[in-house]
């Protein structure tokens, strides 16, 4: 995905007052070391897709955190690094911030930078693409980029569980072969129980069911590919093991709101292929 930015001046409608921006951007290059932040008025949220450290603390992969207006954090790393930002303010920005609830100028570790792309992308679509951005849409992925900082931040504060290593070792395995065929029975066999087991113990210490993240993991590529390529949304359901376009269309529009055809003029402002 190329370096983007995106400058937007003007309230949207429905929503002035409740979630205005300055501009955002996507994968920034930068060497060494640096300050991000300082927006005398809005909140900045950043996003940092190397290992950098924030502020002197120990470096991390995949950090995110969120500045107050007038504050600014520290990055330092070796060799080159990428961020993400967004400069935004309003009144849904400040109950996120209070209710979700986000902490400010915390770094927290992002466990998943595939679903925080997909809700940037799918902002800057909305912002860039449309003269007039719907402001459901911009709201959803707006609130989306909270919601995942959110679980961050509960997953970081909450009592400390020890997860039995044959169940961290399945969800690893099927974040690198989300893509594969993969089936229940082999995944359980991997921790020496039974699928059914498997599955009570993924959502008591993941949240979601082994199944359920392959599907989530999957989505979001293809998602990000609607979005960003010509390529036929049919070509695309089928290379990720999607063969019936009729249940696939059923699964994204469940997880997105709406159908693959639709998420994909709306992120083209209504042009190109579909």
């Amino acid at each position: 995905m190329r370096h983007f930015h995106f400058w937007c001046g003007h309230p949207i409608a429905g929503l002035k007052g409740q979630l205005d921006f300055v501009g955002m951007g996507f994968e920034r290059p930068n060497r060494g070391s640096g300050f991000c932040g300082g927006h005398p008025s809005h909140y900045v949220v950043l996003f940092f897709h190397d290992r950098v450290s924030i502020d002197g603390a120990a470096p991390t992969d995949h950090q995110a955190v969120v500045l107050a207006p007038g504050q600014r954090c520290a990055v330092t790393a070796e060799g080159r690094w990428r961020h993400s930002w967004l400069q935004c303010r309003g009144s849904l920005v400040e109950e996120w911030l209070r209710d979700l609830p986000v902490p400010l100028a915390t770094p927290l570790a992002m466990s998943d930078q595939q679903l925080v792309q997909a809700h940037l992308l799918g902002l800057f679509r909305e912002l860039h693409d449309h003269a007039e951005p719907r402001a459901e849409l911009v709201s959803h992925w707006t609130q989306g980029v909270f919601l995942e900082m959110a679980m961050a931040h509960r997953a970081e504060t909450a009592p400390r569980v020890v997860i039995p290593r044959r169940f961290s070792v399945v969800r690893q395995y099927i974040r690198e072969h989300y893509r594969s065929a993969l089936r229940l029975d082999d995944l359980a066999a991997m921790a020496d129980c039974s699928g059914p087991w498997l599955c009570r113990q993924f959502r008591r210490y993941f949240g979601i069911a082994p199944m359920q993240l392959q599907t989530s993991l999957r989505l979001a590529d293809i998602a990000l590919a609607i979005s960003d390529t010509d390529t036929p949304i049919q070509s695309l359901a089928a290379a990720a093991g999607y063969g019936d376009p009729f249940t696939f269309s059923k699964l994204f529009k469940r997880h997105y709101g709406m159908g693959p055809q639709a998420y994909r003029r709306r992120a083209r402002g209504g042009s190109g292929p579909h």
